[in-house]
C-alpha cells in the first residue's frame, strides 16, 4: 500500500510499524495471503474478545499464473514480505530457490527486480552463501535473461554446476517446461570469480566509458552508445543503473566526467555539452574538435584541439579560458591521441605521428617531436607524478618519455608481449594497460607486470579508481565489473592441438563426424563423437591433406578428395581405404552425394564438365558436358538435388547453368540480363529444393547495390528475383543503410519455402512457387548463419558478431522461436 503524499506514509509507519514484532507480523500476514495459505476451505486462526478461534475466510488463491495472465502483485510482493517477516525457509522454498517462481518473475518483470529481491535477502541474511552465488549467477546472465528469460535453466546449470547447496534448484532447472540449450562443456563464467557482475541496459555497442569515485565512496560508471543514443550512469558497487539520459544529438563521440564528477560532458564532432548529473544542460560549446579531454585540478578544464587551434574552457561554466594557435609543425588530422593531467596536456599530430605537450601553468607548448622509427602513437598517459609520458607506439613498443624534453628514456620490455595496446592509464604510481584480450597492471617503470581479466570478446577500454575494482568495455553492449583480489574460478576447456575443420552430422543423430587438421596440414584426423556421452568413441588419421569430403547415408562410407587430386572411399568401421576412384580431380574441387549416396558428383580435372561416380565401384557412370564448341565454361561451384536429377552450377564467367543429370546436358543457361535488367553480377550462393523443382541462386543488384536471391522455376521455366521492395521503401524513408538488405545465407525449407539470412539480422521466408515474401522473422541485429539438418524440423540461426553472439532455434512448422542461447563469448 502507498499514498501520494509522503506524510501519510510516514504517519502510518510511525503508528503501526514502530514495533519490530508487530512489523514482522504484518509482513507475515501479507506473505500468507500471497502464498494462498488461507485460500479455499482452509480455516484461518484468529483471536478476539472471546479467545482464540478459526474461520474460513474464503480468501482467493494466488497462483503465479492464471491462464495467460501473470500474477504481477505476487511476483513483486511475496519475496519482499517473506524477507521482511524473517521467514527465510519459505522465502527460499516459495521464491528464491523455486525455479517456477524465478522463471515467471523474469518473464513478467525486469531482471533487476529479481536481483533487488536477492540484494534485500542477502542484506538481512548475510550468511546465505547459496543465495549469494545464485544472485551473482543471475547477474552474470542478465543480458541473456533480459533478451529471453527462457535461457534461465541452461545458464544456471552451466554457471552453478559446482555449487553444492543448489543441487535441488538445478534438478528443477533440468525439468523446465521450456526448451533450453546447454553446452556439453561448461563455458560460462562462474560466480565467485574475478568477474563480479555485469551492467546491462544499453541496446547497442558501448562507445565510451568513464569512472569516478565520489568522496563518500560511491563508485559511478559513465557509458555512452552511439547506436541507442543513450548516456547512462551506474552504481558500480550495487550493480544498478542510476540514470539514463538521451544524448543531445546523434553520433556521440564520448561522455566524460569533469569537475570532480559534478559535470558530465557530452562530446560530439562539432559541439561539447556540459550537463549536471541529471542530464540538464548547463552550457554548450561549439567547436570542431578532433580530440577532447579534461585537465587541471579535479578535471576543472576542458581541452580540445582542432586542425589549427588549441582551446581551454572552464568545465564548470563553459567559459573560454585560452585559445592558441597550434605549433606550425603540428597538423592534427581526423584521429589523434590526447591525455590530460593537472598541469599538462599531451597530444599528437599528423595522425598520431608527432607529439607535443602543453604546460597549463606556464601557458606554453613544448617542441614538436617525431617518434623514433616513424612509429605512430596508439595511446598514451601522463604519469601520476607528471614527470613522464607512457606511450604505446607501433605494434608492440611501450616507451617512457621525459615530459620536460620529450626524449625517449627507455623501452618497457616487460610489456612487449602485449601487441596493439588500446589504452594506457597512470594511477597512484601504477600503470594500467589493455589490448583486445587482457588487462595488465605494472609499476610505471614497466616491471612487476601482472595480467588479469582475460576477455574472449574484444576488449576496448578499462577503468579503475583504486586498482582493486575494475570496469571494462568490450565490443558489445555490456560493462563488466571485476575484482582483482579474487581468484578466477572459470573451468578450463579441454585443449586440442589439432583444430576442428569440419563437423558432419550422421544419419544416426546421436553421433557426429569431426575432421581435425594437424598444424603442419599434412594429416587429416577423423573422430566419431558421441553427443550423449560427450566423448570421442573412435579416432583415426589419414596421412594426407583432405580438401573435401562427404559422408554417405550408411554412416560408414566417407568419400574424400586428397592433396594428390584423387578421390577415395574410406570405411569408418575399419578405418581403411576400401576403394580409389577413377581419374583425377580438379585442383579446386567440390564433392556432392546424390541418389541416397549411390553416386558422387564432382568437377572434371579441367572443370569444364561434371562427372558422376558409382560409390561402390569408384567407376565413372556419366559425364555431363557443360562447354560447347562455341563457349568454354569452368565450374566454380555447383549443387545437386537429393535425387540427383538436377544439378546447378555457377561458372567462372558468372554464368548460371542448370543440368539434367539423366539426359547429361544443360537445360537452362542464365546470364545476368536473363535474370533481370537491374542485375549486374551472378553470385556463388546456390541451392536446390529436394524435389528439384526450384533452383536458387544469388545476384548483385545495381540499385540498391546488394546481393539478393533469385529462383528459377523448372516447371514454368520462369525466373524471379526475391527482394523485399517494401522494406527498401521503409529503409529509404528512415535513412537506413541499404547494405543491411544484403543476403548472407540460405536454406530451403520443405521444398517450396526458402529461408534467407540478411545483414539486418532478419530471416525472410520466401514462397518459391509464388516468388513472394511469405514471412519475416525478427530477433537478431546483425548478419546471420542458418543451419538445418536435411529434412529436420528445426532451423538454427546464429549471429557470431561480438556485439550479439546470439543463437535461436525456430520450429519450421509454426515458425515460433522455441529456444535461444546467448553465451559469454
Amino acid at each position: 500500500m502507498g499514498w501520494y503524499h509522503r506524510q501519510f506514509w510516514e504517519a502510518a509507519q510511525d503508528r503501526y510499524t514502530k514495533d519490530k514484532d508487530t512489523c514482522q507480523r504484518l509482513h507475515a500476514g501479507i506473505a500468507d495471503y500471497f502464498m494462498g495459505r488461507w485460500s479455499g476451505d482452509v480455516p484461518k486462526p484468529y483471536k478476539d474478545k472471546h479467545g482464540e478461534s478459526e474461520a474460513i475466510r474464503y480468501v482467493a488463491s494466488q497462483p503465479i499464473q492464471l491462464g495467460n495472465q501473470m500474477n504481477e502483485r505476487k511476483l513483486k510482493s511475496l519475496p519482499y514480505h517473506l524477507a521482511m517477516s524473517g521467514n527465510l525457509p519459505d522465502l527460499k522454498k516459495e521464491c528464491l530457490l523455486n525455479f517456477d517462481f524465478l522463471i515467471h518473475n523474469l518473464l513478467c518483470l525486469h531482471t533487476q527486480d529479481l536481483l533487488d529481491d536477492f540484494d534485500l535477502t542477502i542484506s538481512l541474511f548475510p550468511g546465505e552463501q547459496d543465495l549469494r552465488s545464485l544472485s551473482q549467477a543471475i547477474n552474470l546472465s542478465a543480458a541473456a535473461l533480459t533478451q529471453d528469460p527462457r535461457q534461465l535453466p541452461g545458464h544456471l546449470l552451466d554457471r552453478l554446476e559446482h555449487i553444492q547447496g543448489l543441487q535441488d534448484l538445478l534438478t528443477q532447472c533440468r525439468q523446465s517446461p521450456y526448451p533450453y540449450l546447454l553446452c556439453s562443456h561448461f563455458l560460462l563464467k562462474k560466480p565467485g570469480g574475478q568477474l563480479v557482475r555485469t551492467l546491462t541496459g544499453h541496446n547497442s555497442v558501448i562507445d565510451s566509458l568513464d569512472l569516478h569515485q565520489y568522496p563518500e565512496g560511491k563508485l559511478v560508471a559513465l557509458s555512452a552508445s552511439e547506436g541507442d543514443n543513450l548516456i547512462k550512469t551506474w552504481d558500480v558497487h550495487a550493480g544498478k543503473e542510476l540514470k539514463s539520459i538521451p544524448a543531445m544529438q546523434s553520433k556521440i563521440c564520448k561522455a566524460e566526467f569533469a569537475v570532480d564528477g559534478e559535470i558530465i560532458l557530452q562530446v560530439y564532432q562539432d559541439k561539447i555539452y556540459g550537463c549536471n548529473s541529471g542530464g540538464d544542460v548547463k552550457y554548450t560549446i561549439v567547436f570542431p574538435a578532433i580530440s577532447v579531454t579534461t585537465a587541471g585540478p579535479k578535471q576543472s578544464n576542458i581541452v580540445a584541439i582542432s586542425e589549427k587551434e588549441f582551446v581551454l574552457w572552464d568545465a564548470t561554466t563553459g567559459s573560454e579560458l585560452k585559445r592558441k594557435e597550434l605549433p606550425p609543425k603540428l597538423k592534427p588530422d581526423s584521429l589523434e591521441c590526447i591525455s590530460g593531467s593537472e598541469n599538462f596536456v599531451a597530444f599528437t599530430g599528423e595522425i598520431m605521428g608527432y607529439l607535443c605537450v602543453y604546460n597549463v601553468r606556464e601557458d606554453t607548448f613544448s617542441r614538436v617531436v617525431k617518434m623514433k622509427d616513424d612509429e605512430d602513437i596508439n595511446s598514451m598517459a601522463i604519469t601520476s607524478d607528471e614527470t613522464h609520458i607512457i606511450i604505446s607506439k607501433g605494434l608492440d613498443n611501450v616507451v617512457l618519455v621525459d615530459i620536460a624534453d620529450l626524449n625517449e628514456i627507455r623501452t618497457l620490455e616487460a610489456l612487449k608481449h602485449l601487441q596493439c595496446i588500446d589504452k594506457i592509464y597512470s594511477l597512484y604510481g601504477s600503470m594500467v594497460v589493455c589490448n583486445d584480450k587482457i588487462v595488465c597492471i605494472s609499476n610505471e617503470t614497466g616491471s612487476e607486470v601482472s595480467s588479469h581479466f582475460p576477455h574472449s570478446i574484444s576488449l576496448v577500454d578499462v577503468r579503475t579508481c583504486d586498482l582493486k575494482l575494475f570496469v571494462t568495455r568490450s565490443q558489445d553492449n555490456i560493462l563488466r565489473v571485476w575484482d582483482r583480489a579474487r581468484k578466477d574460478v572459470q573451468n578450463k576447456l579441454p585443449q586440442q592441438s589439432n583444430r576442428i575443420r569440419k563437423i558432419m552430422p550422421m544419419k544416426n543423430s546421436r553421433y557426429a563426424l569431426i575432421r581435425r587438421q594437424d598444424k603442419e596440414q599434412t594429416t587429416a584426423i577423423y573422430e566419431i563423437y558421441d553427443l550423449l556421452k560427450h566423448g570421442v568413441i573412435k579416432r583415426f588419421a589419414l596421412d594426407t591433406n583432405v580438401s573435401e569430403e562427404v559422408l554417405l547415408d550408411d554412416d560408414d562410407t566417407l568419400i574424400v578428395s586428397t592433396k594428390n587430386d584423387k578421390m577415395k572411399a574410406i570405411s569408418l568401421e575399419t578405418a581403411t581405404i576400401v576403394s580409389e576412384f577413377e581419374g583425377f580431380l580438379a585442383l579446386s574441387n567440390e564433392v556432392r552425394s546424390i541418389n541416397g549416396g549411390k553416386e558422387i558428383v564432382t568437377q572434371t580435372r579441367g572443370r569444364q564438365s561434371l562427372k558422376c561416380f558409382d560409390t561402390k565401384t569408384g567407376k565413372v557412370t556419366k559425364i555431363i558436358q557443360l562447354s560447347t564448341s562455341d563457349k568454354k565454361y569452368l565450374v566454380e561451384t555447383f549443387v545437386a538435388s537429393s535425387d540427383g536429377q538436377i544439378i546447378a552450377c555457377v561458372t567462372e564467367d558468372e554464368t548460371f547453368l542448370v543440368c539434367d543429370a539423366e539426359k547429361k546436358r544443360v537445360i537452362k543457361t542464365l546470364r545476368d540480363k536473363d535474370i533481370g535488367k537491374d542485375v549486374s553480377d551472378i553470385g556463388l550462393e546456390i541451392d536446390i529444393s529436394r524435389n528439384g523443382m526450384y533452383v536458387i541462386g544469388s545476384v548483385q543488384l545495381k540499385r540498391p547495390n546488394v546481393t539478393t536471391p533469385f529462383v528459377w522455376n523448372k516447371e514454368e521455366e520462369t525466373c524471379s528475383i526475391l527482394f523485399d521492395e517494401e522494406e527498401l521503401k521503409s529503409y529509404k524513408q528512415q535513412g537506413k543503410s541499404m547494405n543491411d538488405l544484403e543476403m548472407y545465407n540460405t536454406k530451403v525449407i520443405k521444398d517450396e519455402l526458402l529461408a534467407v539470412g540478411y545483414m539486418d539480422g532478419a530471416i525472410r521466408l520466401w514462397d518459391l512457387k509464388l516468388g513472394k515474401l511469405h514471412m519475416k522473422l525478427s530477433g537478431h541485429t546483425d548478419v546471420l548463419d542458418l543451419v538445418m539438418a536435411p529434412g529436420g524440423t528445426f532451423l538454427m540461426s546464429y549471429c557470431d558478431m561480438e556485439e550479439e553472439n546470439l543463437m535461436r532455434i525456430w520450429d519450421v512448422d509454426s515458425w515460433e522461436c522455441v529456444a535461444t542461447y546467448l553465451h559469454d563469448k
